[in-house]
């Protein structure tokens, strides 16, 4: 069975994240801001939350506890995963599966994170799992360190000159002002890019 025309994502939702960036004042729970974007693409995809029988949760542990608050009464497929960035694919992946198995109808994935309200730190500060003392040893406590280090082995083997990555740049923020929620409002130039300040450097 393919995937084409079989499963679809019918319904996104999301918090007033730019709104909340800027409220430093008010604790937030990432199980509430979960919630409230599965609110919003609930009314995006015009269901009903009996529609939904499937639930995947990012860096919410409790499953339970996200569809006691969302009001998921008789789940027939729950998970909870990592919410490393690359787990939205799998998250995605995983629900196509239960879908194409007959394990779930309609599948919710909900992620929550209130870096903001309970104030951490990306990077620099060691990290979890099973290699931290060694991953913090050399440096390597966020994401941005390890993609740092991959390329510029890049740079060295294709001679990448120094300013490559900075279209990309200027076009994500270019795309992601056009969103009402951004937490970024002016644009980026190219000045702005170099004059910035390194997040991990080799």
């Amino acid at each position: 069975m393919t995937v084409r025309d079989a499963v679809a994502i019918v319904g996104v939702g999301t918090t007033e994240f730019g709104r909340l960036y800027r409220d430093r004042t008010t604790y937030r729970s990432a199980y509430s801001l979960g919630a409230q974007a599965f609110t919003a693409a609930l009314e995006d995809a015009g269901l009903e939350r009996d529609d939904i029988d499937g639930l995947i949760c990012a860096r919410l542990p409790n499953y339970t506890r996200v569809a006691d608050m969302i009001g998921l009464r008789r789940p027939s497929y729950c998970l909870s995963i990592d919410g490393a960035g690359r787990m939205s694919a799998v998250a995605v992946q995983l629900a196509i599966g239960a879908i194409q198995s007959g394990m779930a109808r309609a599948v919710a994935l909900v992620y929550g994170n209130n870096g903001r309200s309970a104030g951490a730190s990306y990077g620099g500060e060691g990290g979890g799992g099973p290699t931290a003392h060694y991953d913090t040893a050399y440096g390597m406590t966020s994401p941005g360190a390890y993609v740092a280090m991959m390329y510029q082995r890049y740079r060295e083997l294709y001679s990448v000159p120094d300013l490559a990555l900075a279209p990309l740049a200027i076009n994500n923020r270019t795309h992601a002002m056009r969103n009402e929620n951004a937490v970024m409002r002016a644009p980026l130039t190219v000045e702005d890019y170099t004059n910035s300040r390194f997040i991990a450097h080799p």
